[in-house]
């Protein structure tokens, strides 16, 4: 068997491994004597067995590159382990999930590299077992067309069991005459990926789910490429945009990321294979960097802290086959501080100055990001169930606040067992979501009005209604009151977020109701509060003030929020837990709420007046107008004035077209009409 999957140029490769690509090969080298140590279990382990596949494509690999007969030995180990158990996975769709399409991949490389190195008997013995396994895989993905991972092509499940089904097809093609069905299955499967993801590159399950899904989407457009000369990587926008999603959510030290959604932890979020490939196929300089830098600097530390299983270190042997020695770095130092990617209305701004670092992030769309959600009604009348959202949380318009690398305002994680108001948002009274206390809130809500009849696809789910920058000033709003209870009978919440250069950061919420509520506020932290006469303080490293300005009468609670979820139901013994500490402001009860709220790491002065409020920072004066009054007059929803000195020389409404001050001077007034 001739041909090698993955690999372009073997001469090249062997070459460049022992240069060029030396530093990379040297980690192959590594793991492969980590291999030689790890005790195999005669019988099918009770947990996720993703490892032992991509164990045997790297030890194949080494033994491709270098025909050293001690990796040749140890890659048989793991197959004969391996095509030795009965099933591969445990406790949760076994045969037929990750496991299985883990090793699919492997085992089916393994058995193309090593090919002329099998005996008859081994050959058999291996493509048995891959014709077996693959026909399991392909008969449960046809008999369950239309739900679950089969057809949530927007979720990891799909694009990894997919990508392992088409690789042992392509390896067995030439002696196996029902290969090509499960090629031509994958590839009708991929034509719904590709084009309906996300095209400004953003995951709605999170930076770790991207990280472990992400890596397969780009390994079988690698495949489909090479073989059917079909390019993907030319034709996706969400390839071509993915690495600003990551950036996006990746902290200034360059280690940890944002946890939005089902992350299991602050860093699984890196993949030198994924970077290096985004770098290879778009030129992309900082994909470079950011790819050397890791590999330099957090390597066994990412896979040591990280609670993604394999993790990172085991995709060497495909960062070895992707890096381009020739790409050129480019710091990114260059990279933009403010990024918005709209199908996710996620926001995001660093400060990146020595020694003081921040980062804040917030988001709001519609369930699974705008595009997935416009796509499902028509994926619906052909009964295919599109939605797959059990790894995304009830998030919207909730945001994460970091200093110095360290988060000050947190997320829930890793949590399966969802809330509302297990994260930074408003809710009224108790009443979250239609259905809460479940994996999937959005879907499991949707499902409940559709029964009753009182689903309106328009007015589910979340909105942002303004994103910009403007002289360093960012101004965010969204609308999200459509993922509230319907008993709530919210009519409208918006909360909009303005901050100059990081100095302060300034929330304002409106919420409306039909019918009175007492609206709690919710701010989650990992320390307790400090309270004082404004507000509190959260005590770490630094000190953020968080200084409370409306409603003018309201009521604070402490309330402790557990979190305990399974990583997997493969290790009943591995689980994410964490303790949130939720400070709620809680107004009293009326149809109508104003919340304003400023939080800072410097000393600053808030005063309120009826209608408008007085910012003081770092010795300027900032003005908020929320609503009409006796001193400033407009029709906007709200308007902010920057360095305010008696006078107005430049102004910014939003929804609004005339502001003015009583007796104001003759001065040059420039309105930015946001």
């Amino acid at each position: 068997m001739s041909k090698t999957l993955l690999i372009t140029d073997l001469n090249k490769l062997i070459v460049d491994s022992g240069n060029k690509k030396k530093f990379l090969f040297s980690e192959l080298i590594k793991l492969a004597k980590e291999y030689q140590n790890t005790t195999l279990s005669v019988t099918p382990p009770a947990s996720s067995t993703t490892y032992m596949g991509i164990a045997i494509f790297n030890l194949s690999l080494l033994y491709k590159i270098t025909g050293d007969k001690c990796y040749l030995d140890e890659a048989k180990r793991w197959i004969k382990t391996v095509i030795s158990y009965d099933v591969w996975g445990y406790s949760f769709l076994v045969n037929v999930d990750l496991s299985a399409s883990w090793i699919l991949f492997g085992l089916s490389l393994g058995y193309q590299y090593l090919y002329d190195s099998l005996s008859d008997v081994e050959k058999d013995a291996v493509r048995s077992k891959l014709i077996k396994q693959a026909t399991i895989i392909f008969e449960y993905r046809k008999n369950t067309y239309g739900h679950g991972w089969s057809t949530h092509y927007f979720q990891n499940h799909n694009w990894i069991n997919m990508t392992g089904l088409a690789t042992v097809g392509y390896v067995l093609r030439p002696e196996y005459d029902k290969a090509q069905e499960w090629i031509d299955t994958c590839k009708e499967n991929f034509t719904h990926v590709y084009p309906n993801l996300a095209d400004d590159g953003s995951d709605y399950e999170g930076v770790p789910y991207w990280h472990y899904g992400v890596l397969w989407l780009l390994v079988y457009a690698d495949l489909l490429k090479k073989e059917e000369g079909i390019d993907y990587f030319q034709t996706s926008k969400f390839l071509q945009n993915t690495f600003d999603y990551k950036m996006a959510q990746t902290l200034p030290d360059l280690r940890q990321n944002i946890n939005f959604g089902d992350a299991h932890d602050y860093r699984s979020g890196h993949s030198i294979a994924i970077y290096y490939k985004l770098a290879s196929e778009y030129r992309n300089g900082y994909a470079q960097y950011l790819g050397n830098y890791v590999l330099a600097n957090c390597y066994d530390e990412e896979q040591n802290l990280s609670h993604i299983k394999p993790g990172i270190r085991p995709e060497i042997g495909l960062a070895l086959l992707w890096y381009d020695e020739l790409l050129p770095e480019k710091s990114l130092n260059d990279y933009p501080r403010f990024q918005f990617l709209p199908d996710l209305g996620l926001l995001a701004i660093k400060k990146n100055t020595p020694g003081a670092s921040m980062m804040l992030s917030i988001k709001c769309s519609k369930p699974g990001g705008n595009k997935q959600f416009s796509l499902e009604k028509e994926y619906y009348k052909q009964e295919v169930d599109l939605l797959g959202l059990s790894h995304q949380h009830p998030d919207n318009a909730h945001y994460l606040l970091i200093k110095d690398n360290e988060f000050y305002v947190i997320d829930d994680g890793y949590n399966r067992i969802v809330r509302m108001e297990h994260h930074n948002v408003i809710t009224a009274g108790d009443l979250g979501c239609d259905v809460e206390d479940v994996s999937d809130v959005y879907l499991a809500s949707m499902r409940k009005r559709i029964e009753t009849g009182s689903f309106s696809e328009s007015k589910y789910g979340g909105e942002v209604m303004l994103a910009k920058t403007v002289d360093e000033i960012v101004f965010y709003s969204c609308e999200n009151s459509g993922i509230y209870h319907r008993d709530a009978l919210i009519d409208s919440f918006e909360r909009t977020i303005i901050t100059p250069n990081m100095e302060y950061i300034l929330i304002f919420d409106k919420i409306l109701a039909q019918i009175p509520h007492e609206y709690k506020w919710h701010f989650h932290t990992d320390v307790a509060p400090s309270f004082t006469k404004q507000g509190f303080d959260i005590k770490k490293n630094s000190v953020l003030h968080m200084h409370q300005i409306l409603p003018k009468t309201c009521t604070y609670l402490n309330k402790i929020q557990p979190i305990k979820a399974l990583y997997t139901p493969q290790e009943p013994n591995d689980f994410h837990q964490i303790d949130m500490i939720d400070t709620i402001i809680c107004s009293e009860k009326n149809r109508a709420e104003t919340f304003l709220n400023v939080l800072s790491f410097s000393d600053f002065k808030c005063i309120d007046h009826q209608g408008y409020c007085e910012i003081s920072c770092q010795g300027k004066k900032d003005v908020l107008i929320y609503e009409d009054n006796d001193v400033f007059k407009t029709d906007a929803k709200f308007a902010y004035i920057k360095d305010y000195q008696g006078k107005a020389e430049k102004r910014y409404l939003y929804q609004g077209t005339y502001l003015f001050e009583k007796n104001m001077p003759e001065v040059t007034i420039h309105d930015e009409i946001l």
